[in-house]
């Protein structure tokens, strides 16, 4: 029963139940009792009409009635809705959660309230309600089945994606190999994720715009409060380019049903594009001197491939079995890649939640004692609020620190294209690191808030190419 009216032990829709009964009784009732009255008692009784007049002028007066009676309840109706409204909360927060649609034909997303807190009685309530105007977007994993991740790839301009191989905006001017190492170890860094991030303030030349994130594989090169294993790259297009139609990218589901196999529906790379890594998807300089079609980026990947089974299948074509399903991931260097509906990408589905409050707590609204680690415990509440958040997101906002012990973030270095100060844009949380399967006890990647700092005046990049931006790592020390 609660599946089939799950709202209606709440008082306000009680009331509104009541409401409706009482006056759809009215509606009914007054007219007919009135209709009875007037007929009998007033033009009979009293002024002596005959039946048939007095029947059509009680009917008449009966209609006019039942409309008084609707103007009653919508009045009331109105007036109620002033009421709630009038009430003076600082602000309303309403959680929302968005649907992909497209504006201008750019991929966007379009606010689905959730609901709307009309009275605070929670502490999670309170913070949100106190909320401030600029909006913080939220970033959520959702399963991608196998067969499916084709409809991640580069030509048709996904909105996010965690894992696998980087689906690149520009799939010409991708970063060169050396952009692509670890200062740390030197190693190749592994692609982590990538959003789609535009604003309708954004500039012509930024009508597409993609951040990406890399990640070294060496847990030994996790540090804390260092981020030199991680590397953000920012790539801007405008509206008019070689590779996306005005119209917006190539549609997944016809090109699906136009070629009926997914094998051959892809469209070939597009003209000057570079050869692609065969384990990462990062630009490829050398490549098998056997058989001259493998790709890689690096000689680690070389000898990682060779490992693989590539000593095997040198030389030799390989093609997919009828019924095989794509290995997710397509390597062990890889993430695991899952998606929307079964087990397998992950997508991002924004949320967006008002929670300046919740990052503008004070000692006593959190309750909490002398010396005790506020920042901690504000950074934990407000993960409670969407526990399975990956991704935080407020061009030009404030990031969520997670302990007073972090250190300051006060030497972003500027932009090193156009020297313009670099602004916060979105910060990862450590609910990602268990999704992507390094959340272990021991040695691994590890981090409690990963801080990508942007370009404040999203500059145009040369040949639209990939402009590397500031990240900032904050771990959990004691």
């Amino acid at each position: 029963m609660d599946d089939l009216i799950p709202k209606l032990r709440e008082p306000k829709v009680q009331g509104a139940v009541r409401g409706l009964v009482f006056f759809s009784l009215a509606v009914i009732a007054v007219p007919l009792a009135a209709m009875f009255a007037l007929k009998h008692w007033l033009f009979t009784a009293l002024l002596q009409w005959d039946s048939s007049d007095a029947n059509l002028y009680a009917a008449i007066i009966a209609v006019i009635l039942v409309h008084v009676v609707l103007g009653v309840w919508v009045y009331l109706a109105n007036k109620e809705e002033e009421v709630l409204q009038s009430t003076v909360f600082p602000y309303q927060a309403i959680p929302c959660t968005f649907r992909k649609e497209k504006i201008d034909n750019r991929p966007t997303v379009t606010r689905i309230p959730d609901y709307d807190i009309r009275k605070t009685t929670t502490s999670e309530q309170r913070m949100q309600a106190q909320a401030h105007d600029d909006p913080v977007y939220l970033g959520f994993a959702a399963p991608y089945d196998s067969d499916d991740l084709y409809r991640l790839s580069s030509c048709f301009l996904p909105l996010g994606k965690v894992g696998g191989k980087p689906s690149w905006l520009n799939p010409v001017a991708v970063p060169k190999s050396e952009q692509l190492v670890c200062k740390s170890c030197s190693k190749p860094l592994c692609f982590l994720l990538q959003v789609y991030a535009t604003a309708d303030t954004d500039s012509a030349h930024s009508f597409h715009r993609t951040l990406f994130l890399f990640v070294c594989r060496d847990p030994a090169c996790s540090k804390a409060n260092d981020a030199t294993n991680l590397a953000a790259f920012r790539c801007c297009l405008p509206r008019v380019n070689e590779w996306y139609g005005q119209d917006g990218p190539l549609d997944a589901d016809f090109v699906m049903y136009s070629n009926h196999s997914q094998e051959n529906e892809m469209p070939p790379p597009p003209k000057g594009a570079p050869s692609l890594c065969r384990i990462c998807g990062c630009f490829a300089s050398k490549k098998c001197a056997k058989c001259g079609d493998a790709w890689y980026c690096s000689r680690e990947h070389q000898a990682f491939d060779w490992k693989l089974g590539h000593r095997s299948s040198c030389g030799q074509t390989e093609e997919k079995k009828e019924g095989e399903e794509r290995k997710n991931p397509e390597n062990m260097w890889l993430f695991e890649e899952k998606e929307r509906t079964t087990e397998n990408m992950w997508l991002f589905e924004a949320k967006k939640l008002d929670e300046g409050a919740a990052a503008q707590m004070t000692e006593d609204d959190l309750e909490v004692e002398e010396k005790k680690d506020v920042c901690f415990d504000r950074f934990n509440r407000v993960m409670q609020l969407q526990s399975e958040q990956i991704l935080r997101y407020q061009r030009g906002g404030r990031p969520l620190i997670p302990s007073d012990r972090a250190p300051e973030i006060n030497q972003v270095p500027p932009c090193s294209l156009c020297g313009a100060p670099r602004q916060f844009e979105l910060q990862l949380t450590p609910h990602l690191l268990s999704l992507i399967g390094v959340d272990s006890i021991t040695e691994s990647i590890d981090w409690a808030a990963v801080y990508v700092y942007t370009c404040s005046a999203n500059c145009a990049v040369p040949e639209s190419g990939y402009a590397s931006e500031a990240v900032v790592k904050h771990d959990f020390v004691e």
